[in-house]
C-alpha cells in the first residue's frame, strides 16, 4: 500500500478520510479554511494535504510528496506574517507564483499560514483570486477560527475545524516516539488534546516551563499526584522557544 502523508498525522482520522478521498475521487476543493487551537495539528494537515495533492498530479508522486513534506517544492508556496502580519506586497507575489504553470506536475498550491494576521489589502487580494477559481490551483488557509477571515473568503472555503485529539491517540504517538509510558501519559494529558505541543514538549522540557499556564499550574499538581518529577521546576526558567513542528 503506497504511504500518505495523512499517515504521519495524530488523531482527525475523521478530516484525514474527507480529504484523502476527494484527491482519489478528483473533487478536491480549490480552497480550504483549517481552524482549530493552537498545536491541534492545521498546519501539519495542510502541509500534508499539500503534499498529497501535489503527488497525485505528479509523474512520480513518491517524490513529489517527499519533496512537499520537506518544504521544497517548486511548486509549494508556504506564507506566514513577517512583523506580526501578512502584507499586500507578499500577498501579491504569492497569486503571481499562482497564476504561473507549474514546475513539476499539474498543480501549485499555497498555504497561508495565520491568514487572520493578513492586512485588510491582503484579504481583498486573495478574495479576487478565489473569486476566479483555477483548477491547477489550490489554497490553504488557516487560522484560528472562521472569525478571524472575512465572510466572503470563509464562505468560498472548504471549512474544516479541528477539534482536540483525544488523550489515548496523543499517548499512544508519544510512546512512538519514544517516550516512556509515565512521560507520554503526563505530556498528553497536560496538551489537552493539542498534539503539537505535545511532541514540543517531549523534545524541550522548557515548553512545560514556557508553555500554556494550564500545563505549568496542571504539572505540578500531576507531578506531585502520581510521583512524576515536577518538570516546571527541574527545566530552566526564563526561556522560551517556538511551537511544534506542525503545531499550529
Amino acid at each position: 500500500m503506497t504511504a500518505s502523508a495523512f499517515d504521519a498525522i495524530i488523531g482527525h482520522a475523521w478530516a484525514k478520510r474527507q480529504l484523502a478521498s476527494a484527491i482519489a475521487e478528483g473533487r478536491l476543493a480549490q480552497s480550504h479554511l483549517f481552524t482549530g487551537p493552537t498545536g491541534v495539528g492545521k498546519a501539519t494537515l495542510a502541509r500534508a494535504l499539500a503534499a498529497e495533492a501535489l503527488a497525485g498530479r505528479a509523474k512520480d508522486p513518491a517524490r513529489a510528496r517527499s519533496l512537499a513534506l520537506a518544504g521544497k517544492h517548486p511548486d509549494l508556496s508556504w506564507l506566514a506574517p513577517d512583523e506580526g502580519s501578512i502584507k499586500v506586497e507578499t500577498t501579491r507575489e504569492l497569486l503571481h507564483s499562482l497564476s504561473l504553470s507549474p514546475v513539476e506536475g499539474g498543480a501549485r498550491v499555497a498555504v497561508i499560514d495565520d491568514a487572520h494576521e493578513m492586512t485588510e489589502s491582503a484579504k481583498n487580494a486573495i478574495l479576487k483570486t478565489l473569486e476566479e477559481p483555477n483548477p491547477s490551483v489550490v489554497i490553504i488557509l488557516i487560522a484560528p477560527n472562521v472569525d478571524g477571515v472575512l465572510p466572503t473568503i470563509a464562505s468560498r472555503c472548504q471549512i474544516l475545524n479541528l477539534r482536540p485529539v483525544p488523550r489515548v491517540e496523543i499517548e499512544t504517538a508519544l510512546t512512538g516516539r519514544g517516550a516512556s509510558p509515565e512521560r507520554a501519559a503526563l505530556l498528553a494529558r497536560l496538551s489537552r488534546g493539542r498534539p503539537g505541543w505535545a511532541i514540543t514538549a517531549l523534545a524541550d522540557e522548557d515548553a512545560l516551563a514556557a508553555g500554556p499556564a494550564h500545563a505549568r499550574s496542571d504539572v505540578s499538581a500531576v507531578g506531585l499526584a502520581d510521583g512524576t518529577p515536577d518538570l516546571c521546576r527541574e527545566a530552566q526558567p526564563g526561556r522560551r522557544r517556538g511551537g511544534a513542528h506542525g503545531g499550529a
